[in-house]
């Protein structure tokens, strides 16, 4: 809608190349993936925005052939690359069932509906991850 596509342009990041995809295959298929792009934001400071952010539905909570920790993976490999290159925040948009999940692992709500998480806080949570 309207409101959300001008939500997202307000705050688009610039510059950084264009979007990486990552991910993790097992036998069954892709288990989960990432999508995300590294840029300056407006006020200047180097930021990831991730934009797609799954989990194969075999993997949700309660499933007995559950892979667990996919999405914690993922988000731990981009968060990595962050904190090495000096990346101030990383932001998402979440859908609503997710929500309660990024404030679990340290993400903060914003402007928007737009949830980020400092550099300490990625800091923080790789500590967490044993990274």
């Amino acid at each position: 809608d309207r409101m959300a596509a001008a939500a997202r342009e307000a705050h688009a990041i610039t510059g950084g190349g264009g979007y990486k995809t990552e991910g993790i295959k097992s036998e069954r298929g892709v288990e989960g993936i990432i999508e995300y792009r590294q840029g300056t934001n407006f006020k200047g400071e180097k930021e990831i925005m991730v934009s797609n952010f799954a989990s194969a539905p075999w993997n949700q909570e309660g499933q007995s052939e559950r892979m667990g920790g996919v999405g914690s993976r993922l988000m731990a490999n981009v968060i990595e690359k962050g904190v090495k290159g000096n990346v101030t925040k990383i932001s998402l948009r979440p859908i609503k069932e997710s929500k309660s999940y990024y404030e679990h692992v340290g993400f903060k709500e914003g402007k928007g509906g737009i949830m980020s998480m400092d550099n300490a806080g990625m800091k923080q949570f790789l500590s967490k991850m044993g990274k």
